[in-house]
């Protein structure tokens, strides 16, 4: 289905397995990280699309995730999902820049509507990219 590949990062090996899992069955190229630390790693390494993070893992947070994928790839969105969520959090968060926020259980059907409209919405910018070069080129020719 895409050729960007998603990371899931969640402490709880069912969860983040389980959510691999159904992405893959439904077409997404996917790998995982147990933590933030491990994510980060992940992302030197590997190019991918999309960052699925859990907020609450230790060593490094979601949110401080978020933080280091903001500033190192600002073109990757990051797409937060808790089973503590609060309207507070959850707004914060998009505010920040966040792509969007869910709650655990995870809606299958919601999030990959949402990595959808992530991948779209990337598709978009990267075409509005060529074309600015594209006409900038020209204008010096």
């Amino acid at each position: 289905m895409i050729g960007k590949k998603i990371l899931i990062v969640d402490d709880e090996f069912n969860s983040r397995s389980l959510l691999a899992q159904l992405l893959e069955d439904e077409g997404f190229a996917v790998t995982t990280a147990e933590d933030g630390r491990s994510a980060l790693h992940v992302l030197e390494n590997e190019p991918c699309g999309i960052v699925l993070t859990d907020i609450r893992m230790p060593l490094m947070d979601g949110i401080e995730l978020f933080h280091k994928v903001k500033e190192l790839y600002p073109d990757i969105p990051v797409i937060l999902f808790t089973a503590y969520g609060t309207i507070e959090s959850a707004v914060n968060a998009l505010k920040e820049g966040a792509f969007h926020y869910l709650e655990k259980p995870v809606n299958i059907d919601l999030l990959k509507h949402t990595i959808k409209q992530a991948l779209d919405i990337q598709a978009l910018e990267e075409e509005i990219s060529r074309l600015r070069t594209q006409l900038e080129e020209k204008k010096s020719e």
